[in-house]
């Protein structure tokens, strides 16, 4: 079906709005203002993320003009990962503003629905040639000018009407298949508090001890290789792999590319990974925590990561992994970390870090337990894949024509 093809900046008339948000530095920004101040982090795909936690007063908001959202907003981010990603604003009790990287699309309602729209931007098509417009060397960006002038099929009013319908029964399926998932993961915690209770006030007495007492060998607790240690010149295209918080952050060893040759492999040797060692990402989003299973390639930890290598008649790695992802745990660690806006860990914080230790028996029967669940996770990980494949499909022939 041959719809008009029609700007994006068409889609907001005489009535809506197409603005790049503003420009708020840091010193602009105020912990107790009453204004709250939208990041890209808060834009996903099809969903607002409502993460940030930035503000800034009503009096600096009015004295550079900050343009203010309204629920219903579109927001665009004009940055990775992936650019061009969309989502509805849906209101905050506080009144908004948003960053200069994120496009406020506030649509004219006689001329296109804002669901429809932002489904649209979302859509594979629309993302490629976004992703086409976009420029820099460092971090690819797209101009508010250029992503106005982006171009889409538009159906009649109606007809988009109809398409939302149809693609937000299957949203709601995928958003209720996320939350089951997350639900492993609260289940997971509820089950190490019922086995071994608080580990801050540890209620049930179990030994206390530093978790640089209770690692293994002299690499116990090893951070990777300074910088200078390992350049970008020192990469090749095969040998000994090189793992970074990408794959710790993603809790997958099967991504990244980086290789190192075996004569700096042999120099950087105390940063090698073993079966069982735990991951820990350093810089930015710290504390994430990752087990190195069989079977990956060998290779080394960079600057980014620290592995932590246990004493096994002591603790093993899944109480140690699940201790460490309690909010409680993750909390201490923050409030140790320094870097100013981005948190840094470092081996001698964790060294510290206090860790309770119940016997070895109830450790492993915790640890068969949780291996149950990430099973039924893992099931329903992979059905999400497949619903939102299924997703994609029925969006490209919603937008076909092919369903209405």
């Amino acid at each position: 079906m041959g719809y008009e093809v029609k700007t994006l900046e068409y889609c907001v008339g005489k009535k809506g709005l197409f603005s790049d948000g503003d420009w708020v530095e840091s010193k602009d920004q105020d912990p107790d203002g009453d204004v709250r101040l939208i990041q890209m982090a808060d834009v996903g795909i099809n969903f607002y993320k409502n993460k940030s936690d930035r503000y800034l007063t009503t009096a600096k908001f009015d004295e550079l003009k900050c343009q203010l959202l309204y629920p219903g907003d579109i927001l665009v981010s004009r940055m990775p990962d992936p650019i061009g990603r969309a989502c509805i604003f849906p209101g905050d009790e506080k009144k908004c503003a948003t960053v200069v990287d994120i496009a406020i699309i506030r649509v004219d309602d006689t001329i296109a629905n804002n669901k429809f729209l932002c489904y649209r931007i979302n859509a594979v098509d629309i993302r490629a040639k976004i992703e086409k417009q976009a420029t820099g060397t460092t971090r690819k960006r797209i101009s508010g000018k250029k992503l106005k002038a982006i171009t889409i099929p538009l159906p009649p009013l109606n007809t988009q009407k109809k398409i939302v319908e149809i693609l937000d029964t299957a949203q709601r399926l995928i958003d209720k298949r996320k939350e089951q998932i997350k639900e492993m993961d609260k289940l997971v915690q509820s089950l190490f508090y019922d086995m071994f209770g608080d580990p801050v006030t540890n209620p049930k007495g179990w030994e206390v001890k530093k978790l640089i007492h209770i690692v293994s060998g002299k690499y116990g607790v090893k951070a990777g290789p300074f910088g200078s240690s390992l350049k970008k010149q020192d990469y090749v295209k095969h040998g000994y792999r090189v793992y970074g918080q990408e794959q710790v952050i993603a809790g997958r060893f099967d991504i990244g590319d980086y290789y190192i040759d075996q004569e700096k492999f042999e120099k950087l040797k105390s940063c090698e990974i073993k079966t069982g060692d735990l991951l820990v990402s350093l810089v930015g989003s710290f504390g994430k925590i990752l087990i190195v299973p069989n079977g990956i390639e060998k290779g080394i930890i960079n600057p980014r990561l620290l592995k932590i290598t246990l004493n096994n008649d002591l603790i093993i790695p899944r109480f140690f992994s699940e201790l460490f992802k309690l909010p409680i745990t993750q909390e201490s660690l923050s409030s140790s970390a320094h870097g100013g806006t981005m948190g840094i860990l470092n081996a001698t914080i964790l060294k510290d870090l206090n860790v309770v230790l119940p016997p070895i028996s109830l450790q492993n029967t915790f640890a068969e337990r949780v291996q149950a669940i990430e099973a039924q996770k893992e099931a329903m990980t992979k059905s999400l894949k497949q619903m939102e494949d299924n997703f994609n499909s029925l969006m490209q022939r919603a937008f076909k024509g092919e369903l209405v």
